[in-house]
């Protein structure tokens, strides 16, 4: 396929372009007076819709140079999702704010690697000043924090039961439900980070995942290599009719095509996945694995393949494998001795002085303990339930994020607290000066969309909040109050990841010479012309 160029000011101007109106659209989401986006599609009823992600993923524009704009910016509004499940809007706005101001910059003569530059040393030096306005999780801010990422009270009180149910060691499941309302069960279970070895895995499944139910599991840390050891495991699962999970060290690619010709031919449900942990650490995990599943440890020291037999396998109710985690729920375990394997893990706590070694025995004691709360979603239509689901998912990895980095100030306070850090920042080089003060002019925007949603004035309420960094305004009623004692509050790690890709994906643009783009297929209208 030929390919259309473009160079210099007239490309970054259309990357700009681009991504102004993706900024501009997801922008009038941001807040907790936010407006609503009609999104209309061929054969499908119009969505109404006030989530900045998920507004920004149907927006595809006709120009191609302004439409690679738009998706360079929508890479930051997604990877902050991926990462803590909130922020997509503030990412969106804030990497606007950044590329207007670095390109205006770098038209009027700056040189752009030193603008960026500057916004990388303006990055490093607020993120290390983050701390000073975060404070650890409180009670009853779990539930704050769900509410305001799902903006639906009603999914913030599901979400936080289930996460202060199974606790910060606990895992919380999304699924999809028969039903149309959303319930939550509680299960034992146990999840590492480790995920599936080929996405040969998902190609009858669809989607992101491999779930397994009423299943057998397999533990080994031996490299499974040879096809006779690999039809050895399959025959197993075959005879019993059950579905196989296979945790190993790895699968060549002789035994694993075998794996997935079984799988292909319907002949065994399977999925296999990377052991978790290194060295010693990972022998520990893998016996704990199997202690939770009834299997026996199948160890390449000591135990051959060709010789495994019935009594080897372990058994789980229900497995979810995606490609970086392996959930196992349910296992078939021995419920007094993996009591007695959490003694003997307490007491070596107790004992242990080391540092290191103490993370890797509460790390092992937490996996053992974890409590798994599965959330069904269930709508009236599958488009209805499909956005909850995807709401439930980020109000859980906001919580998450709370739990692990703390909370800070929210109503887009922190980002004006962290601009005046940069006050004290300062360099010789001009340039390199001009990208700090790109950033810094840029993390006020996200009040000034904040007050503009709320119809609210910016001079104004700026005034009143600039100097108390522990104030700000609540856009639901327009008072000035102090936003953590009103529960106004975002999870640390979600500013962090904000500003992170914000300035990843500004910095990207600002800098680019040319963009080369795939030249449109003519339609039979245009070619009969």
């Amino acid at each position: 396929m030929s390919k259309l160029i473009k160079m210099g000011q007239s490309a970054r101007e259309d990357l700009r372009q681009g991504a102004q109106i993706v900024a501009d659209v997801v922008g009038t989401t941001y807040g907790a007076t936010a407006n609503n986006v009609v999104v209309a599609a061929r054969l499908a009823y119009p969505r109404v819709l006030h989530d900045g992600l998920l507004v920004s993923k149907d927006i595809i524009l006709d120009d191609p140079f302004r439409d690679a704009g738009a998706q360079i910016i929508k890479e930051a509004a997604a990877k902050t999702c991926d990462g803590a499940g909130d922020g997509t809007t503030a990412s969106t706005i804030l990497a606007y704010a950044m590329i207007e101001r670095g390109l205006a910059a770098v038209e009027k003569g700056a040189n752009r690697m030193k603008v960026r530059l500057g916004m990388n040393l303006a990055k490093d030096h607020i993120l290390g000043k983050l701390k000073d306005f975060t404070i650890p999780i409180r009670e009853g801010d779990v539930k704050k924090i769900a509410t305001i990422s799902a903006q639906d009270p009603e999914i913030g009180e599901i979400v936080a039961t289930a996460m202060e149910k199974v606790g910060k060691d606990g895992v919380v499941h999304v699924e999809d439900s028969f039903g149309k309302t959303i319930t939550t069960e509680f299960t034992e279970g146990l999840e590492f980070e480790k995920g599936m070895m080929t996405h040969a895995f998902l190609l009858q499944k669809g989607g992101g995942e491999v779930v397994l139910e009423d299943c057998l599991v397999f533990v080994t840390d031996h490299i499974i290599g040879d096809n006779n050891d690999m039809m050895k495991i399959l025959s197993e699962a075959e005879y019993r009719g059950r579905k196989l999970l296979i945790i190993a060290e790895n699968i060549e690619f002789q035994a694993m095509n075998t794996l997935i010709y079984n799988l292909a031919q319907n002949e065994v449900q399977a999925v296999a996945v990377f052991a978790p942990g290194y060295s010693n650490q990972k022998t520990n995990y893998l016996d704990d694995i199997s202690l939770v599943t009834g299997a026996r440890f199948v160890e390449r020291v000591k135990d051959r393949l060709s010789s495994v037999t019935k009594d080897d396998f372990g058994t789980a109710k229900k497995v979810v494998v995606t490609d970086e985690k392996t959930l196992i729920i349910g296992g078939g375990g021995n419920v007094e001795k993996i009591g007695e394997r959490l003694n003997s893990l307490r007491t070596q706590l107790s004992s242990t002085v080391e540092g290191f070694k103490q993370e890797q025995l509460r790390e092992r004691i937490a996996k053992l303990v974890g409590g798994v709360a599965i959330i069904k979603v269930g709508a009236v239509t599958d488009t209805e339930a499909g956005e909850k689901k995807e709401r439930v998912n980020d109000a859980v990895l906001a919580c998450r994020a709370a739990m692990e980095e703390g909370i800070v100030a929210g109503g887009a306070k922190t980002f004006i607290n962290l601009s005046y850090a940069l006050e004290t920042l300062k360099s010789e080089d001009k340039d390199v000066q001009e990208g700090i003060d790109v950033v810094a002019r840029a993390l006020l925007v996200p009040f000034k969309v904040l007050m503009d949603n709320a119809g609210l004035n910016f001079t104004e309420s700026f005034a009143k909040v600039a100097d108390e960094p522990d104030s700000g305004i609540d856009v639901t009623d327009g008072n000035h109050k102090d936003l953590v004692d009103a529960g106004i509050i975002d999870p640390a790690k979600v500013t962090r990841l904000t500003i992170e890709h914000a300035t990843s994906v500004a910095g990207a643009l600002i800098t680019t010479n040319a963009v080369i783009v795939d030249k449109p297929e003519e339609t039979k209208c245009q070619m009969s012309k």
